[in-house]
């Protein structure tokens, strides 16, 4: 891909399912290297999220669909020695993406906001933290503040329970 506005823009890609991936499906589509961090054999959990049963091999169509253009790097996160690997990666990039739940980079991955912007002044973190969690590093989809917004979940759970 040649002449594209994002080309030469590396971001590591910490999203399952929809949402996340969707961002970095947009972000790879206009020529940025996405590198999909996932968990070592099965992946992450959006492979199995199948649409009318449509499948490539033991993943899901859907799966490959928002995922397209991206490269996969497989890792544990509970390794030291993966974790080294992804500190050295997050040094060459200039985008992170993350859904995780909030605080989890920082508990289960010993990756604060503050210390990700020592190592490296000028890495933007998009996430999806809900906006009393995050700091003032990074950017959000999520809107509204509830009393609900600590709870795990996806945008299409909160639609079913009625809190939006």
């Amino acid at each position: 891909m040649t002449g594209l506005p994002l080309q030469g823009i590396v971001v590591l890609e910490f999203c399952q399912y929809l949402s996340g991936p969707s961002a970095g499906l947009r972000l790879a589509d206009l020529g940025a290297r996405v590198i999909k961090i996932e968990q070592p054999v099965i992946g992450e959990p959006g492979r199995k999220l199948s649409i009318r049963d449509l499948w490539i091999d033991d993943n899901s169509l859907l799966f490959h669909t928002i995922n397209r253009n991206k490269e996969s790097f497989a890792a544990n996160l509970k390794s030291n020695d993966d974790l080294e690997t992804i500190k050295k990666l997050i040094t060459k990039a200039d985008v992170l993406i993350h859904n995780f739940r909030p605080g989890i980079l920082c508990r289960a991955m010993s990756l604060s906001s503050e210390h990700l912007h020592s190592e490296c002044a000028s890495l933007l973190i998009a996430t999806s933290e809900p906006p009393h969690v995050r700091n003032r590093h990074a950017t959000t989809r999520c809107r509204v503040h509830s009393p609900h917004s600590h709870r795990v979940g996806h945008s299409r759970d909160a639609r079913g329970t009625g809190h939006r």
